[in-house]
């Protein structure tokens, strides 16, 4: 048994078909570029210059806080109206010929329930399903992931579909 309570990874590669079980336990995903603005870059050169890190030991969380804010997740409502959601959600991506595992699907619910938390709400709600554009995908390509922000902003929230969508045109 190991007291692992949060876990971050970070990776310049993807993992190989045999490595999915283990991709799938890391369910919240981003992929970022290279830097692209010259302000962001000097940024993180001035950081480097003046040694800026985060220590582990500057993060000063309790086992009693975070006790507590399990405990607040844990107590978080989630209805049969929030699984006919992500069940539309998964039905939408096998049309579309993407399979997201069932132990992904199950994060979900983890995920979805933090997202209300962290808004401030003792229940989930449509908005909160948002989060699920950076889980869903398979692949770290750029269309499939756009896909799976289409798909998931469309079911769960069309009016940020449709700003989205707005935006994406006027790039």
């Amino acid at each position: 048994k190991v007291p692992l309570e949060f876990c971050v990874a970070l990776s310049n590669g993807w993992y190989e078909d045999d490595q999915r079980a283990l991709a799938d336990r890391f369910p919240l995903r981003y992929v970022s570029s290279y830097i692209a603005e010259k302000g962001s870059r000097f940024s993180m050169w001035r950081d480097r210059v003046n040694s800026a890190t985060c220590d582990i030991d500057d993060i000063d969380i309790t086992d009693e806080e975070l006790e507590a804010v399990h405990k607040m997740w844990s107590q978080v409502e989630v209805s049969d109206g929030s699984f006919e959601v992500l069940n539309v959600i998964c039905e939408e991506f096998k049309k579309e010929g993407l399979q997201p595992s069932d132990r992904l699907t199950n994060y979900c619910i983890d995920l979805i329930r933090a997202e209300a938390l962290l808004n401030g709400r003792t229940s989930v709600e449509t908005e909160d399903f948002a989060i699920l554009q950076h889980v869903l995908w398979q692949e770290p390509d750029a269309k499939e992931i756009n896909k799976a922000k289409q798909i998931v902003l469309r079911v769960a929230t069309p009016m940020m579909d449709d700003i989205n969508t707005a935006v994406d045109s006027a790039k």
